[in-house]
C-alpha cells in the first residue's frame, strides 16, 4: 500500500477487533479537487477542462487539474454545484484538505490586455496611457533642450 499516513484513530494500549480502523493513509499520487461552482458559472464548464490552482497559503507555485464529474445536484448550505477534478503533474506540497484558489479555463479567446504595471490609478480611478503619435518618446526634448515647455496633455478616459 502507497501513501502516507493521515490520521492515526487510536491510542497505543487500545483494544481493536477487525472493524476497527486504526489509521486513514492518503496516497497524494491520486488527489483530486473538489470545487463548488455557482449556477449561472454551470454552462461554462464541461468534462476534461484545464482547471489552474494554487494554494492559499503558496499563491506563487500553480498547479493544473482536469475536470472529470459536473454534480448535477445543489448543495443545501451553499446553493453550489460540486465539481470534482484530477490533479495532474507536480503534485509536491499538496495535502488533503487545503485551502485553493481554482481559474477555470473558459477558452482559447485572444483578447486585448496590457501589463498590470501599464495601468495607472489616480483618485480612485484606473487609467491607462495609449501613444496616439507617429514619433515615440525620443522625439519629446524638454524644455533645457529646446527652450520650450513640455507638452502637456490631458488624461484619456478611465479604463
Amino acid at each position: 500500500m502507497n501513501g502516507t499516513v493521515s490520521n492515526v484513530m487510536v491510542k497505543i494500549g487500545s483494544y481493536l477487533d477487525l472493524n476497527t480502523p486504526v489509521a486513514e493513509i492518503v496516497d497524494n499520487r491520486q488527489l483530486h479537487l473538489d470545487l463548488f461552482v455557482y449556477e449561472q458559472d454551470l454552462p461554462r464548464l464541461r468534462n476534461n477542462q484545464v482547471i489552474h490552482f494554487t494554494l492559499t497559503n503558496n499563491p506563487g507555485k500553480e498547479y493544473d487539474a482536469v475536470i472529470y464529474s459536473i454534480g448535477n445536484a445543489f448543495e443545501e448550505d451553499t446553493k453550489t454545484i460540486p465539481v470534482h477534478a484530477q490533479v495532474k503533474g507536480d503534485k509536491t506540497s499538496l495535502i488533503e484538505g487545503m485551502g485553493i484558489t481554482a481559474v477555470v479555463s473558459l477558452g482559447k479567446a485572444t483578447v486585448p490586455a496590457v501589463p498590470a504595471d501599464a495601468i495607472v490609478t489616480h483618485e480612485g480611478q484606473d487609467f491607462i496611457f495609449i501613444q496616439t503619435d507617429a514619433h515615440g518618446e525620443e522625439e519629446h526634448h524638454d524644455e533645457a533642450e529646446t527652450g520650450h515647455q513640455p507638452r502637456r496633455g490631458r488624461c484619456p478616459r478611465p479604463y
